[in-house]
């Protein structure tokens, strides 16, 4: 009888090896999608602009035009069209499309942090990263909307790190009761750690972090730093949602898309306290009152733009016309 040899099964090395090759070989796929180097139409407008905005400052009626002569003009995309008319004098065209790349992979790796930390296999994960950056393809090019693109993900990737330790079991988690002590510098820091309480409020005895055999019952298995998460490490980390006011400062001065980042934002924060008040009932209150508060000082950063309120107003009036010519405002065609 004449055995055949068995195929050599690859050493742990060279599996490594492998899959950082895939994955490079993804990234570099994804690149060449980010890489479409057609101009936007508008792309000259905004270096214009910038320019004219650098050399004169912000023009306060319409420039370039013959029918609207003397127009109130309120430009929603300062910070960009700066940014086009610096790149422009500066690193040129061709290192405006290296930014433009660089921008993309970065969200891409934000993705791919995240799924790395929950454990996501590599097949599903290089299929996501591929996916996105082939939806991107047709919308990213050197305009103001990347800076929405950018700033979305970046508040997407702030709320999963500081919500980390929520991802296990709610009846484990320390109740969020205990004064100010999420980011307002310490008001009503409570001296002692905080005990657990049950669903209906009762008080009970609980770890400081959840076991993991928890959130297996559950289904709920997070990540392994999460569920290392102690109590201090949580509050650490809730208090870096004051990183939202910064993000909606610039936003509000760099494209339209903040208004739909305010609504997904407070959406978001409202879920939250809403799981807070079902568990803890009115023992949640101050976590609803601190989840208000960074809702209403995102808000009020954005009035930090050159036109006050005037922008608010306008950008109502702007989102209520329709835009048939607008292909990103049309539903999609399948």
């Amino acid at each position: 009888m004449i055995s055949l040899p068995l195929p050599a099964i690859p050493s742990d090395r060279l599996t490594h090896w492998l899959d950082r090759s895939l994955l490079a070989i993804v990234f570099v796929a994804c690149a060449f999608a980010f890489s479409h180097n057609l101009a936007d139409p508008d792309l000259w407008g905004h270096v214009q602009y910038g320019r004219d905005a650098l050399a004169s400052g912000l023009p306060a009626t319409a420039t370039y035009t013959y029918t609207a002569e003397g127009y109130r003009w309120i430009n929603h995309e300062n910070i960009p069209e700066y940014l086009s008319a610096w790149g422009v004098a500066g690193i040129g065209p061709g290192g405006l499309l290296l930014v433009k790349n660089l921008l993309g992979l970065g969200v891409l790796l934000l993705i791919y942090r995240q799924a790395v930390r929950q454990h996501v296999a590599q097949t599903p994960l290089c299929a996501c990263l591929l996916l996105v950056a082939l939806n991107l393809v047709h919308s990213w090019s050197l305009r103001p909307q990347l800076m929405s693109y950018v700033l979305f993900a970046l508040m997407i990737a702030l709320f999963d790190w500081c919500f980390a330790g929520w991802r296990t079991p709610w009846r484990a988690f320390p109740v969020l009761c205990h004064g100010w002590t999420f980011g307002l510098g310490g008001w009503g820091r409570a001296s002692a750690r905080p005990q657990h309480f049950a669903a209906g409020g009762s008080l009970r005895s609980s770890p400081a972090t959840p076991m993991r055999s928890q959130d297996n019952a559950l289904g709920q298995s997070g990540s392994d730093d999460e569920g290392e998460l102690d109590w201090d490490e949580r509050q650490r980390r809730l208090r870096w949602l004051w990183l939202l006011v910064p993000i909606f400062l610039v936003w509000i001065n760099a494209h339209g898309g903040v208004v739909a980042g305010f609504f997904i934002m407070t959406v978001y924060l409202a879920g939250r306290a809403g799981e807070a008040l079902v568990w803890y009932r009115q023992r949640a209150l101050p976590w609803v009152m601190w989840c208000g508060t960074i809702v209403v000082s995102c808000g009020a950063a954005t009035l930090g733009n050159p036109y006050g309120w005037e922008l608010h107003r306008w950008l109502l009036r702007a989102l209520g016309v329709p835009r048939p010519e607008v292909v990103e405002w049309n539903p999609p065609e399948l």
